[in-house]
């Protein structure tokens, strides 16, 4: 049964749990054929990231720790020793910053690849968590909870501020930022749509022009986007209707 996937920024990795045989695959876009990184007998996986590294994949365990999966060496090894009940996670495209939600709780980032000391409660508030997302540098993250909720940092969770009120009435499950200057937001919600927020005062220029530059190095080098001005409260727009079969 597969539960979670993560594409690795630069899209050559992609990463699936298979919950039924506790077991973790990755893909690569050179190849259609799937290779077995690991097997987690022991744990129900719940969700995972990736970053442009084989070497740096976190993944958060059913009301368990958070770990940190090396496929080169098929190494394992608990980062953050916090149970709860985890329900996202995502990673800056180098693994230095990572960030995940509990369903009832609060945000929490690491600035420092995991380690066990650089682990904060980066959110005042609480909330019912469902998904979390960040941009490849780390620098803005975003954040969606059960009751419609949506909040954003633009400082690597330092601070953070209420970014749309538009979807109060829905009940959010996951979200995704896209990586260039127009900063698309995409929601998915339970009421079978899948939702988009703009910023409407990004400047209108070709994003190829300030596209971000990775290295597929361990420890990539990444040239920030441009971050725009606060927005004022975006309209949710409903982009599709998923058809039950």
């Amino acid at each position: 049964m597969w539960y979670s996937l993560s594409i690795s920024p630069s899209g050559e990795f992609i990463y699936a749990t298979d919950n039924n045989n506790k077991q973790i695959y990755k893909y690569t876009n050179q190849s259609a054929q799937s290779e077995l990184i690991s097997s987690q007998k022991d744990y129900f996986l719940t969700r995972i990231a990736s970053s442009n590294s084989e070497s740096y994949i976190y993944v958060t365990v059913r009301r368990g720790y958070i770990y940190k999966l090396d496929a080169l060496i098929d190494n394992r090894s608990m980062i953050y020793k916090k149970l709860a009940l985890w329900t996202g996670i995502s990673s800056s495209a180098n693994g230095v910053y990572i960030y995940a939600v509990e369903e009832t709780g609060h945000i929490h980032i690491s600035n420092n690849y995991g380690l066990l000391n650089s682990w904060s409660v980066s959110s005042p508030m609480e909330g019912l968590w469902s998904s979390i997302t960040s941009s490849i540098t780390g620098e803005v993250v975003i954040a969606v909870d059960k009751l419609g909720t949506v909040v954003r940092s633009i400082d690597y969770g330092v601070t953070w501020e209420s970014f749309s009120t538009s979807l109060k009435s829905k009940m959010l499950t996951s979200v995704a930022v896209t990586n260039d200057i127009y900063n698309i937001v995409y929601v998915t919600a339970y009421n079978n749509h899948i939702y988009t927020l703009q910023d409407t005062n990004r400047p209108t220029s070709n994003p190829s022009t300030i596209s971000p530059t990775i290295s597929p190095a361990i420890n990539p080098t990444i040239i920030p986007i441009i971050m725009s001005p606060t927005i004022s409260n975006p309209t949710a727009k409903p982009i599709s209707s998923v058809v039950n079969l």
